[in-house]
């Protein structure tokens, strides 16, 4: 559940390295973490479309 304004925060309730799912995380491996730009990169290679100078230019900075 997600509450705006409000910062996240951990339970004492669940111990989250119990999870069957844990392994996924970034917590339990570097490796997991999200790479964001490489996502964006592939962003628009998977919509098919054509780069257009602005994207072009966004790549670059």
């Amino acid at each position: 559940m997600q509450l705006r304004g409000v910062r996240p925060f951990f339970s004492n309730k669940f111990d989250i390295t119990k999870h069957k799912q844990y392994r996924l995380l970034s917590d339990f491996d570097d490796k997991n973490a999200l790479d964001i730009e490489k996502y964006v990169k592939n962003l628009c290679r998977a919509r098919g479309r054509a780069m257009t100078p602005l994207m072009r230019w966004r790549m670059q900075a």
